[in-house]
Parts: structure tokens; sequence; C-alpha cells
């Protein structure tokens, strides 16, 4: 009985060491877990003082001139960053007729930016694009005749971060285009998210 006794009493103590082993495993683990938890939700509370972040988005609209009908341009854009120092950047222009002529534009670009200060980058920018020009007006009927043409961007910009999630921009590009080339000065703003 006595040895019995024993034996079990050797067998619980190396059972309750193992229960104890266990649970401070267990309480580290859930411990550095919420420690893990309270340090991510502080650094996604934290507004970003810089903007150049793989995955940004930007979402705007701009305004301008554009030299080859000298009339104004209006437009959306769209921007996502794949690096600190490459982003693609499609937009949708239009601009509006004068001198019988006017135009679609959609803009394939990618502007690769470096930053100046913490709120000021600057972007040189190549691309493609696809304009269909329309003229009115042509010969004694009156009619109209739309070209269709792809060609080349290229240009630069300057963008200001006004907030963490407002960005302002001046944009300046030359279309190389058959017969169609012209430039354009824009004037943006875009909302980060």
């Amino acid at each position: 009985f006595f040895f019995k006794n024993y034996t079990t009493h050797i067998q619980d103590e190396r059972y309750n060491y193992i229960f104890v082993d266990i649970f401070i495993k267990l309480s580290f683990f859930f411990c550095m877990k919420k420690i893990i938890l309270i340090l991510i939700a502080i650094f996604t509370l934290i507004p970003s003082t810089t903007f150049a972040q793989r995955g940004e988005r930007t979402m705007g609209l701009m305004g301008g001139y554009n030299t080859r009908n000298q009339s104004g341009i209006a437009g959306i854009y769209f921007q996502y960053r794949f690096s600190k120092y490459f982003r693609l950047a499609p937009d949708f222009q239009y601009a509006f007729q004068h001198h019988n002529l006017s135009s679609f534009e959609f803009n394939g670009n990618a502007h690769f930016p470096l930053k100046l200060t913490t709120q000021i980058n600057f972007y040189p920018l190549v691309g493609i694009t696809y304009q269909s020009w329309r003229q009115s007006g042509i010969g004694d009927a009156k009619g109209t005749e739309t070209s269709k043409r792809f060609g080349g961007n290229f240009g630069g910009g300057f963008e200001y971060m006004a907030t963490p999630t407002l960005k302002l921009l001046v944009e300046g590009k030359y279309s190389l285009i058959k017969s169609y080339s012209s430039g354009g000065i824009t004037l943006g703003i875009g909302y980060l998210f």
C-alpha cells in the first residue's frame, strides 16, 4: 500500500509539473498575442507622415489646358504605387471643343516619384496614349471627321500632400502623336485610400 501511494504521488507531481509548464507556456503565448495585437492596432491608427507606401491608391480630378486646340481639359485619374519609386497612373481626359476640334484621351503613364521633402514629390512620367480627335465643320456639308491615334507621353509633375489623405498636383506632359501632337498642363486634387 505504501509503495503504491508513493508511486502515485510521484506520478501526480510529474503531471503537476507538466500542467504548470503547459499553463506557463499558454499564458506567455496569450500575453504575447495580446501585446502583438495592441502593437498592430497602435501602428495602424497612427497616421502616416510619409506617402511612399507600397499599395497606395489615389483617385482624383484634374483640369487644365491643351495646346493642340488651345482649350480647357478635364478628367479623372487613378494612381497605384507598386514601390517607393514606381507607380502606374491611368487617366481619362476630355479636351473641350475649340477651333472646331475636341478630343477624348486615355493615358497609361508610369510615374517615378522622387521625394523632395516630407510633403513634396517630383515625378518624371512616360507612357502611352490613345486619343480620339473630332474635327467638326469640315467642307461644304459641315460634317465631322474623327481621327483615332496611339502615341507616347513624356513629362513630369509635382505633388503636395496637404493632409495624409489629400494630394494636390501640377503636371505637364507632351503627347507625341502623328498629326496630333500636343502639350498639356493640369492641376489636380486626389484622395488617398
